[in-house]
């Protein structure tokens, strides 16, 4: 599998990074708080899904930016259905959703919405 593996639909049905799938197993839908908590208790990173573009990992030692600059602001409530971008800053925002990957670390995916 090769760094053009676009993404093709929302919800997930698995991640994958350039050198192919990766293990992983879906759990809970996050909320804002829920991913603030995961990036500084936890040390969880954050893979990004858009339909179109590859499969964006953010890396480790960006996460606080990335979170702080893009995501804080943008996550949809964990129990908001349906979600409604236009709610949100420039009119997108994120599903966001624990991963667990094998060996029990954990992962933000945030599915772009809008």
């Amino acid at each position: 599998m090769s760094s053009e593996h676009v993404v093709t639909q929302i919800p997930l049905p698995e991640l994958w990074n350039d050198r192919g799938p990766v293990q992983a197993t879906r759990g809970a839908r996050l909320g804002e708080a829920d991913v603030a908590r995961m990036i500084s208790e936890v040390g969880a990173t954050f893979a990004v899904a858009e339909v179109g573009r590859s499969l964006f990992w953010v890396p480790g030692h960006e996460r606080f930016l990335f979170w702080k600059r893009e995501a804080k602001g943008r996550v949809a409530k964990a129990d908001e259905e349906p979600v409604k971008p236009s709610d949100y800053p420039g009119a997108y925002c994120y599903v966001a959703s624990e991963w667990k990957l094998d060996g029990g670390t954990s992962l933000v995916v945030l599915e772009k919405q809008g």
